[in-house]
């Protein structure tokens, strides 16, 4: 369950990254005119997971398990912005989970199963479903539903899965800025924290191998995004500009040292595993794949078209999650990091 507290300290590390971020992105936005019309306003679009959502910050919106928050990092900037004058529009499709892949595809997200009477057609149970809350679809939306109907003696059964479009596809020539986070979640974040931080019997070889596995994927990360920085140049203006924010750590800097059993019992040596500095040294080696890959898709472009903003870590510092209780604040549904 999510407290008073978690929500107060999730809210207060987004006001963090906008500390942290708007210095860097000030310098993107152009002064505006005196009475500017609004037409002139300045597009923002945000991508990626659930830290750039907001997900733990409350007042959420948009589609189910995305958990976008209009107190997101990025919707307090515009709200900075619009305080210095400037006419800001805000689109976010950032959804909580996001990898990569999900950029430039489609992404399941599951959906609600209804249930109706027999005597029906299939046309007339979708077209039923399509009226109900559970299977209707906001106009206008980054998400559709596939409604699928299946037979038993009692009736119909229906599922309505919804299926959210890719991101980029709100990125356009009319985008001004693009800000986000993301890649976390292809390393598997979710995993480590599972086999390494969570409550109960942990063993140092599991959290070991998954750290590993994290380790091994991160040169494919790096190409990833540099596929993912590239399409969007592609998608925008020669001056448009796009941000990539880094993760803070995902546990303190404090020694947090996990024992096999067997390393308990005395007079015997069991596995150990300084939990703690491997995790921080995979998130430096991913603050370095992030950065490697701006480096190449700036040079590709042969414009500096992308900035990396690697303060996040220094801002956090001394406020990461607290090992070993780090899997209720980081980690919820489908297998997936949320960090928040």
């Amino acid at each position: 369950m999510r407290t008073a507290h978690h929500h107060f300290r999730s809210r207060a590390r987004a006001v963090a990254l906008v500390a942290a971020a708007a210095p860097l992105l000030g310098v993107l936005v152009p002064a505006p005119a005196q009475g500017a019309p609004a037409d002139d306003a300045i597009k923002i679009v945000q991508l990626g997971d659930s830290y750039s959502a907001g997900n733990g910050a409350g007042s959420y919106y948009g589609p189910d398990g995305c958990f976008r928050s209009h107190d997101s990092w990025a919707a307090q900037y515009t709200e900075w912005l619009a305080d210095q004058g400037h006419h800001v529009t805000f689109v976010s499709r950032a959804c909580s989970g996001g990898v990569l892949d999900e950029m430039s595809a489609t992404r399941a997200m599951g959906g609600p199963i209804l249930t109706y009477p027999g005597g029906m057609t299939e046309e007339q149970v979708k077209s039923a479903a399509r009226l109900t809350d559970e299977c209707a679809v906001p106009d206008p939306s980054d998400y559709r539903r596939d409604i699928t109907v299946s037979w038993s003696d009692a009736g119909s059964v229906v599922k309505c899965s919804m299926v959210m479009q890719p991101q980029l596809d709100a990125v356009g020539r009319d985008t001004d800025v693009v800000v986000l986070t993301i890649g976390g979640n292809d390393l598997h974040f979710a995993d480590i924290v599972k086999e390494c931080f969570a409550l109960g019997i942990r063993d140092p070889g599991s959290c070991r191998s998954q750290v590993k596995y994290a380790h091994d994927r991160v040169l494919d990360f790096q190409t990833k995004l540099q596929g993912v920085l590239a399409a969007l140049h592609a998608r925008m203006r020669p001056d448009a500009k796009v941000m990539l924010l880094a993760y803070p750590y995902l546990s303190t800097e404090q020694s947090y040292m996990l024992t096999s059993l067997k390393d308990r019992l005395p007079f015997v040596t069991g596995d150990r595993y300084d939990v703690s500095a491997a995790v921080r040294g995979l998130g430096d080696e991913g603050d370095a794949a992030q950065k490697a890959a701006v480096t190449a898709a700036n040079t590709a472009a042969g414009t500096p078209f992308v900035t990396y903003v690697d303060g996040v870590k220094n801002v956090f510092a001394g406020h990461e999650p607290r090992t070993p209780d780090i899997a209720p604040e980081f980690v919820q549904g489908q297998g997936r990091v949320l960090i928040s």
